[in-house]
């Protein structure tokens, strides 16, 4: 197959793209300059100049592959019209034609699993700040009766590669302050993925994934408190520390969670 990828130079889509090409297909991938030709490259993908903003121009990469992965991220409100704007003009273009399309986001959108999980048959409940996230995944539950083959993937901790954006962001934490941190009680529980089972997955989805699939790579469970040490463990600094929600927000800004995130797991 000929997949063009969305986001391939970034850390999921890096893996993603590897996992497609290992499994025998050839990949378009969408960058944004010429210098992030260079790895690309390496791994024999095609590549194309462009941004998800002027979505019209991405419509003959669309047209002439045979499915589309949307690994891109952004965490701003500007980033998330955007996003919603190019992916209703690429399920636009894909409407009828029974390609897959594949996208990887976060699990919040589900908001609070609880100890028990959520299951696809869930319902979104996304907290005021991921509203959008959940309105998108909903959009694609509903391509998926327009002859488009929708999936969408929902991890919670992605780590691996030395990267993942909570990862660092807490390692980074972690050497500014001397000591790791963690939410409340560090009870709250999530399900944790390495990127390349992730990029695995995706592969995956593109070739046998039914229309409206909803997948969760879980590889295990951990606590917010297991996290923080093995941050502690992996910085050196010799405690860590509970905060409280209101510090929380101040020091883990958009990624302040407390609650459970175990989508695809039941009790």
């Amino acid at each position: 197959m000929k997949v063009f990828v969305i986001g391939g130079t970034g850390y999921i889509g890096m893996s993603s793209v590897e996992a497609l090409k290992a499994r025998g297909h050839s990949v378009v991938a969408l960058i944004r300059t010429e210098a992030q030709q260079v790895p690309l490259q390496k791994l024999g993908v095609d590549t194309l100049v462009g941004d998800i903003a002027q979505s019209d121009s991405l419509v003959p990469a669309i047209q002439s592959s045979n499915g589309v992965v949307y690994a891109a991220a952004g965490q701003s409100e500007a980033y998330s019209k955007i996003e919603q704007q190019a992916i209703e003009h690429i399920l636009t273009t894909l409407e009828g034609s029974n390609k897959p399309f594949v996208k990887i986001t976060g699990s919040l959108v589900f908001g609070d699993t609880g100890l028990d999980g959520k299951t696809e048959t869930d319902d979104f409940a996304a907290p005021p700040p991921l509203a959008g996230a959940a309105e998108l995944a909903q959009m694609l539950k509903i391509a998926a009766n327009k002859g488009i083959r929708t999936a969408q993937i929902f991890a919670s901790y992605i780590y691996g590669r030395g990267g993942g954006d909570i990862p660092q962001m807490m390692l980074g934490i972690a050497k500014q302050r001397g000591e790791s941190v963690y939410i409340a009680d560090g009870e709250a529980m999530w399900s944790s993925v390495h990127v390349d089972d992730v990029g695995q997955l995706v592969a995956l989805a593109v070739e046998q994934a039914s229309a409206g699939s909803v997948l969760f790579p879980v590889a295990s469970v951990v606590s917010l408190k297991e996290i923080a040490q093995a941050i502690a463990d992996a910085t050196g600094v010799d405690r860590i520390t509970s905060l409280s929600m209101e510090e929380a927000q101040q020091v883990l800004g958009f990624f302040c969670v407390s609650a459970h995130a175990q989508p695809g797991i039941q009790r």
